[in-house]
């Protein structure tokens, strides 16, 4: 195998954006062939990108990746969101959900005490507490 001699290429001034100056800077050998590292580069691969993981991770493919790939958009059930088709008191997930006074409701609440309420009470429990306390007023 015949080594080839490479030019360098040295570019000066500013450049705004770095990936704008590596799509114009094109190294070659002398010959004009497209210049590789030795003992060659990488192949550049023609599947489609994996979708997107949990975690990330560095891989072992020997192939390239091509300028212009695109990565699978991710579907709900990749980022385990919760699908629009649920709703919460009747109104879908597909919208802003606003709860307001009719949305909430007592259901199973159960004649209280006349104690205190206490930060642990549950709503229903604290508000049949203040319904038993203002129950036994005189």
């Amino acid at each position: 195998m015949t080594a080839k001699t490479s030019r360098a290429v040295v570019v000066t001034g500013a450049v705004a954006d770095p990936h704008q100056m590596a799509q114009q800077l094109i190294l070659v050998n002398e010959d004009g062939t497209p210049w590789t590292p030795e003992g060659g580069g990488a192949e550049v691969g023609s599947t489609v990108g994996a979708a997107l993981a949990a975690s990330g991770a560095a891989g072992t493919s020997v192939q390239a990746a091509r300028a212009d790939h695109v990565h699978p958009f991710p579907t709900a059930a990749n980022v385990a969101a919760v699908p629009v088709a649920r709703t919460v008191n009747a109104k879908p997930l597909s919208a802003n959900v606003v709860l307001n006074g009719a949305d909430v409701v007592l259901t199973g609440m159960a004649a209280g005490t006349a104690v205190a309420v206490a930060a642990t009470d549950t709503v229903n429990v604290a508000i049949a507490k203040l319904q038993a306390q203002i129950t036994a007023l005189p």
